[in-house]
């Protein structure tokens, strides 16, 4: 199954200094957009399986993750600058389901997301 990812950056599709096309590379269809306003008012015909949300967007990213969560039920993963710990507690408390430090191998980057697609789809029972 070749899964959407859309990713929301600041700076895409390279996620500022993180090089994305190995998501690509791994089959996944990747659509990029800076404007999470924008992003919110097209979900219902993005229709994504994965969200990347990125910081340094014009508004708090973490904000964005809680109306994304209010939005779709599908699994967010948040990167972001904060330091580990508190960048987690802030991006749970949030709706995500997994939060990255920057900076951020590509190989952990694909690792996480098929981690992260396989366990919803373990649980979704299609698995």
């Amino acid at each position: 199954m070749s899964y959407k990812i859309l990713v929301i950056e600041k700076s895409t599709p390279s996620l500022k200094g993180i090089d994305i096309s190995n998501l690509s590379e791994e089959g996944f269809k990747l659509a990029a957009y800076s404007n999470p306003i924008e992003v919110l008012a097209k979900l219902s015909e993005l229709k994504p399986d994965l969200i990347i949300l990125g910081e340094g967007l014009p508004v708090d990213s973490f904000e964005i993750c809680c109306q994304l969560r209010q939005a779709v039920d599908v699994p967010i993963l948040v990167m972001g600058r904060v330091p580990h710990a508190i960048g987690w507690v802030k991006a749970v408390k949030s709706g995500a389901d997994c939060y990255l430090e920057k900076p951020v191998s590509c190989l952990e980057l694909v690792a996480r997301t098929k981690a992260i697609l396989r366990r919803c789809e373990w649980t979704l029972g299609k698995g």
